[in-house]
């Protein structure tokens, strides 16, 4: 029998699907049948819906997860969380820590045909500093104070001040086709043009996103898993009820009083991994009540 797997990190859980699913779809010894059902793909259902598609301003993990499979930075972590590179093969910082040089992969392509470069990097990292604060990932580059092309596959990035964090939050900006970005018309929600494992098939709001395997995805051999489909399923009890029927492959998050019960099903398993996720909450302060310091105040201390 096929166990299905349940995680409790959704990041790590996609890095499985992406690369290594085969493995941890344990239990059944005709291991055959495990690689057909994987090719035929996996449904993940987690617990709420979907709000964009831009991989430059999604803010929820579920957004972030979602989106990187079809987008790719130049660097990203590995499963102890260290950057590892991807779309980079290499950086090197001057002594005091204000210059950047990304040395950049010559053999990727976007999905639309696209050549990923310097020029490629640059138009993406313009489009989030020309956004001022109105895209999310702008405040990952509040430190930038100019972009360079040095050469075809070189990007130069020069900080206002020194920031340890830099490389962390640099490397994992997702890149998006320049063409894409140029295009007026672009919308996220109905297609995707970035270098990654798959590319978006269809977005039904508020039931479903599907994305399928980029066959012409640089790194041969992947991805393992021809079709993700997505879905949001906000209340618990239909979210592990999906699992058990079989109409989900995985779940995440596991509702914490039904954990000890899902693992003692013989065709579960049941992953417990450390995360660096933090949950909080973000209050309009333009808008009443928050606008005033004394609602603000009042919240803070009922948290």
């Amino acid at each position: 029998m096929k166990k299905k797997k349940i995680f409790t990190n959704f990041s790590f859980l996609l890095l499985l699907m992406m690369l290594f699913l085969s493995a941890c779809a344990t239990g059944n010894p005709d291991s055959s049948k495990n690689t057909d059902d994987n090719k035929k793909g996996v449904t993940v259902s987690f617990d709420e819906n979907i709000q964009t598609l831009d991989p430059h301003n999604g803010s929820s993990g579920n957004d972030i997860s979602v989106t990187n499979t079809m987008y790719e930075s130049m660097y990203t972590p590995d499963q102890e969380g260290e950057l590892q590179p991807l779309l980079a093969n290499d950086y090197e910082k001057d002594e005091d820590g204000l210059n950047y040089t990304f040395k950049l992969r010559d053999d990727v392509k976007f999905t639309d045909g696209t050549v990923f470069n310097a020029e490629a990097v640059k138009t993406n990292l313009d489009r989030i500093l020309e956004s001022e604060g109105s895209l999310n990932s702008y405040k990952s580059l509040r430190d930038v104070d100019k972009v360079d092309v040095a050469d075809d596959y070189e990007i130069s990035i020069t900080l206002k001040n020194p920031n340890s964090q830099f490389l962390q939050k640099i490397g994992n900006l997702r890149m998006i086709s320049p063409k894409a970005l140029k295009d007026d018309d672009w919308d996220f929600g109905k297609k995707s043009a970035g270098t990654g494992q798959y590319v978006l098939k269809k977005w039904n709001h508020g039931e479903s996103i599907v994305v399928e395997k980029n066959k012409d995805y640089w790194e041969k051999g992947h991805p393992k898993v021809n079709k993700i489909t997505f879905r949001p399923v906000p209340e618990d009890g239909s979210r592990v009820a999906s699992l058990k029927t079989g109409e989900s492959d995985l779940i995440y998050p596991v509702p914490v009083n039904n954990v000890d019960s899902l693992k003692k099903e013989d065709n579960l398993d049941v992953d417990v991994e450390e995360s660096t996720y933090v949950n909080y909450a973000t209050l309009n302060t333009s808008k009443k009540p928050f606008d005033d310091k004394k609602s603000k105040t009042g919240y803070e201390l009922c948290y």
